[in-house]
């Protein structure tokens, strides 16, 4: 807004006017209940207000006010009473005869509402607006305020895609991934994910990684896969940041390189990733692209643990038991040790079952272990199986 428009006085003036963006903007203030840039002036919200305004500014033929205005009239409540069906004698394809169809029995007040919802929803339409294409794409696909049909919600989604609408794009790649439109189709999921991703979206680039990865839509190409976790790991994404370690760790789509390995890892466990905290410890401990520090791999090893990775308790355990970056303490040991078997770690469990630590060796400490290890651990409903 313009310094001359910073007056209230001065904005409702030329709203009273007829100025269609001041309207527009009075609108959006009495909706929002903003405080407006005067000493003591604030808007309390107004809906009535709000619509008064939006409808004045939508008169003028204001986009943005038609749009907010259709948008308006689909939320409100659901009328009692059922309202005809007739065509709409403008409508310009079979597409959008559908949609004005169908929303004639959407949840709109009164029949004047109804009429001026198809009128500002047709107009949206008509300028290819992609929020309101999306805004009817979603409606169809959740079955709100309309009858449900995929058909119709996967055209109006790829309508608003077409324009590079991110949130389109982004929506029909999940959908199209997960089968929301009737049937997964995972060539048409990378399509859509590939263009999000060039926007410097990570979780988008995150996924192109994993469809190069495991060839889901796309030929299986590891090097194309390691580009894409490249882009979301410098984005700060900590998964891709753990897997591009992984890929430099075993020289797999890039050339073999311990020392990126071990930074990328640490950058994913710094970030809190808690499988890249289970393996920089393993590094540490062996030495692999860092200095070998069994202190650090024990400290690494234990923060995993406490977060409920089962492998990081039985290594916790292995540490103790000979003594490995810390004391040697056998019934800490057997504490981390039947964690691990608790949480599903087989070598664990079969360690217990067979009793390779006799658990019955420290009969008066081991529950007051157990009981801090259950705490620590976040299992409030602890129970050692049998």
């Amino acid at each position: 807004m313009d310094n001359q428009d910073n007056n209230l006085k001065s904005l409702m003036a030329k709203a009273d006017k007829g100025d269609a963006n001041a309207q527009f903007i009075l609108a959006n203030m009495y909706f929002m209940g903003e405080s407006f840039p005067e000493p003591g002036k604030k808007l309390k919200m107004d809906n009535e207000k709000a619509r008064y305004w939006f409808e004045k500014a939508a008169e003028q033929g204001l986009p943005e006010a038609r749009l907010w205005l259709s948008l308006w009239y689909m939320d409100s409540p659901a009328p009692t009473d059922k309202v005809e069906s007739e065509e709409s004698s403008d409508a310009a394809d079979s597409h959008e005869r559908d949609v004005l169809k169908d929303f004639r029995l959407s949840s709109i007040k009164n029949p004047k509402d109804r009429k001026k919802t198809l009128f500002l929803l047709h107009k949206a339409i008509k300028i290819k607006n992609p929020e309101a294409q999306l805004h009817i794409g979603m409606n169809y696909l959740k079955g709100n305020q309309i009858p449900r049909d995929p058909e119709k919600a996967e055209y109006w989604c790829r309508e608003s895609a077409k324009s590079g609408f991110f949130d389109a794009q982004a929506i029909l790649a999940r959908a199209y991934q997960i089968g929301d439109f009737g049937k997964v189709n995972l060539p048409e999921s990378a399509i859509w994910y590939e263009k999000v991703a060039k926007k410097h979206f990570p979780p988008a680039q995150y996924e192109m990684a994993v469809i190069y990865k495991k060839g889901r839509g796309r030929p299986k190409d590891l090097e194309k896969a390691a580009h894409w976790y490249l882009m979301a790991a410098e984005e700060g994404h900590r998964r891709s940041q753990f897997d591009l370690a992984v890929l430099y760790k075993h020289g797999k789509g890039v050339p073999k390189n311990l020392y990126k390995a071990a930074n990328w890892m640490e950058k994913a466990a710094s970030a809190g990733y808690t499988r890249a905290l289970y393996h920089l410890a393993s590094m540490y401990y062996f030495g692999t692209g860092v200095r070998q520090n069994r202190v650090k791999s024990l400290e690494l090893c234990t923060k995993a643990a406490y977060r409920g990775h089962p492998e990081a308790m039985a290594n916790v355990a292995l540490h103790s038991h000979f003594g490995h970056g810390g004391p040697k303490n056998d019934l800490l040991a057997l504490s981390f040790l039947v964690n691990a078997a608790d949480f599903g770690h087989k070598g664990a469990k079969k360690c217990v079952d067979e009793r390779v630590i006799d658990i019955r060796k420290f009969p008066e400490k081991l529950p007051k272990y157990l009981t801090f290890y259950k705490k620590a651990l976040g299992r409030p409903d602890y129970k050692r199986k049998s």
